[in-house]
């Protein structure tokens, strides 16, 4: 997992020589490593930025009269992608202390993994002992709600469905309206796989939101999309908005870039990673976890 970009910044932390650190070294590393960074996926703004974050730390003299430096260097890495990352969401202690029934959309492109990550997440709450429906509203992929409801039925959990070609706003409200009458605590509406390019989609899915009062919209990301995931995240961001995101298929991601793009780019904290196939391989974010991969 993120063997590029450890590789990459391994490498600059063994340029550091001697017990001086300057803003040329930060300088020279970024230059002649550009490309290399690029091929871990990063952005080309994220290194930017993560360069003239390192360079405030020279200028305002943080490795002044310290001897290890490049335990000092490895730390002001740390600290300027550490500061990228909001503290996470935690889903249970909302959903507890929030009117019943608690309603959450997952939002993102096609093939991001958003229908086997509404599923993990019905069964961490289901474990954690609340009453789960999930709502089948992508009505137009052919085979979406059976493979939502072949999920489900696996977990012990209920699907909401109606035929396909229904509205899916119309089917996420009375969605909401079956959880309410029957006790729910959580309604996840899994939603039909936007292309951040289509415009009238995208306000259908913002019509969705609205109509079935989400109390939380996540966007569910791909590790492997690299540069892309700038993009698709903030045309989702714009409209039709979200809270948080989960980042899926991190166990697949050798090179590390796009959770690093995720976070420049939204703002936004990342609550949970998608590190595998099954129902249980949904782990909390936890910043120290994953710097520890990035920069052990």
């Amino acid at each position: 997992m993120f063997d590029k970009l450890k590789k990459s910044f391994g490498e600059f932390i063994d340029l550091i020589k001697g017990n001086k650190i300057t803003q040329r070294d930060i300088i020279d590393y970024f230059e002649k490593n550009r490309y290399e960074l690029l091929e871990t996926d990063l952005s080309l703004e994220v290194i930017e930025y993560i360069q003239q974050s390192m360079i405030k730390m020279v200028v305002s003299g943080r490795f002044e009269g310290i001897e290890d430096k490049k335990g000092a260097t490895l730390q002001a890495l740390r600290d300027s992608i550490s500061e990228l990352f909001s503290e996470p969401i935690n889903f249970e202690n909302i959903i507890k202390s929030s009117r019943s029934p608690y309603v959450i959309t997952f939002l993102g492109i096609n093939g991001s993994g958003k229908t086997t990550t509404v599923t993990k997440v019905a069964k961490k709450l289901k474990d954690e002992g609340f009453k789960v429906i999930i709502c089948a509203a992508d009505t137009y992929r052919i085979g979406a709600i059976e493979q939502l409801s072949y999920h489900a039925k696996t977990i012990g959990v209920k699907v909401f469905t109606r035929e396909y070609g229904s509205d899916s706003a119309s089917v996420a409200r009375d969605a909401v309206d079956h959880a309410k009458s029957n006790g729910y605590d959580v309604v996840l509406i899994d939603t039909a796989g936007r292309m951040q390019t289509n415009d009238n989609l995208l306000e259908e899915l913002s019509k969705l939101v609205k109509v079935s009062k989400s109390n939380l919209n996540i966007f569910v990301g791909d590790a492997l999309s690299g540069n892309d995931i700038i993009d698709e995240s903030r045309v989702f961001l714009q409209k039709p908005g979200f809270d948080t995101s989960i980042v899926a298929k991190m166990d697949a991601d050798t090179k590390g870039g796009s959770v690093i793009n995720l976070a420049w780019a939204t703002r936004k904290p990342i609550s949970y990673f998608g590190v595998g196939q099954g129902y249980n391989d949904l782990i909390s974010f936890n910043r120290e976890w994953l710097l520890e991969r990035l920069l052990s």
